[in-house]
């Protein structure tokens, strides 16, 4: 997940790669399909 993440935005510091993260994680838990929204997923 990171790498997909990452590879997309070029990065500046520790905070922006943070929030670029952080946002990632929220998109794709928003938009997984029904049968996968019962299974938790791990922080990275």
């Amino acid at each position: 997940m990171r790498r997909e993440a990452l590879d997309h935005a070029p990065i500046v510091n520790e905070a922006h790669a943070r929030h670029v993260l952080a946002a990632y994680e929220r998109h794709y838990n928003e938009h997984r399909p029904p049968s996968a929204q019962s299974v938790t997923t791990r922080r990275p």
